[in-house]
């Protein structure tokens, strides 16, 4: 089972700890067992494991410093490592630009081009409750 969760923008969200929003034309998906798959519509897909998935879904809901917390509390590692961790793969992310760092990309990301998140998130929508009837043939 594959979970859709939208991610506001910044200027939408009500939490100010928030530094990294997904770039304007990748969504997550989360995945029941923990993991998740980036669809980023200019040009790659990945499939992260239930750490990485944790990483961005709580970066983009909470803040980076915030999933450092909870990083070394759940597997019981140095925050320390923790926070080298979670630097490591924003980074990564980020030079992919599948997310931005709010304050170095001053908002680029959000204005200009058609958002084609928008148009999955619809369509992604409409298959999850559309009702299936199987063909019948005479």
């Amino acid at each position: 089972m594959i979970t859709f969760e939208k991610f506001c923008p910044p200027s939408l969200a009500n939490n100010n700890q928030i530094d990294y929003v997904l770039g304007e034309n990748v969504i997550l998906l989360q995945v029941k067992d923990g993991t998740a798959r980036i669809l980023d519509f200019d040009g790659e897909y990945h499939v992260i494991s239930d750490t990485a998935a944790l990483i961005i879904s709580e970066t983009l809901k909470f803040g980076s410093e915030k999933v450092v917390d909870k990083l070394a509390q759940k597997y019981s590692i140095e925050l320390s490592q923790a926070e080298e961790d979670v630097k490591f793969f924003l980074k990564e992310l980020t030079d992919k630009k599948i997310i931005y760092h709010l304050e170095k990309s001053q908002n680029e990301h959000i204005n200009g081009k058609t958002n084609l998140s928008v148009v999955l998130e619809k369509l992604l929508k409409s298959i999850g409750h559309r009702v299936w009837i199987p063909l019948q043939w005479h």
